[in-house]
């Protein structure tokens, strides 16, 4: 999670191509699912809208086969998604 977290420090401070790097490091080491969601944020604040929406999806791939108990659990993750899955145009399921 340390590159994640290097990654959306560097997005907040509007260095795209530095914090896209330290995403996919992130991916490299663990396929995390909050990962892909907060990489297609970033991708999608700045305007790589085919990347974000693939990880978008590789994000609801993973979210879809937790339990309700942890779909549930961070009312954060719910309002990202969905406010991402509107801006995308990708109904969610």
């Amino acid at each position: 999670p340390a590159y994640m977290y290097l990654a959306m420090t560097l997005s907040a401070l509007g260095d795209n191509a530095n914090a896209w790097g330290a995403y996919r490091k992130s991916l490299q080491i663990d396929d995390d699912f909050l990962c892909h969601l907060n990489f297609a944020i970033s991708l999608y604040q700045g305007e790589e809208i085919v990347e974000a929406k693939e990880h978008f999806q590789k994000f609801e791939t993973v979210f879809r086969t937790l339990g309700d108990e942890v779909q549930n659990a961070d009312a954060d993750i719910l309002n990202q998604r969905r406010i991402l899955s509107q801006s995308l145009k990708i109904p969610l399921q």
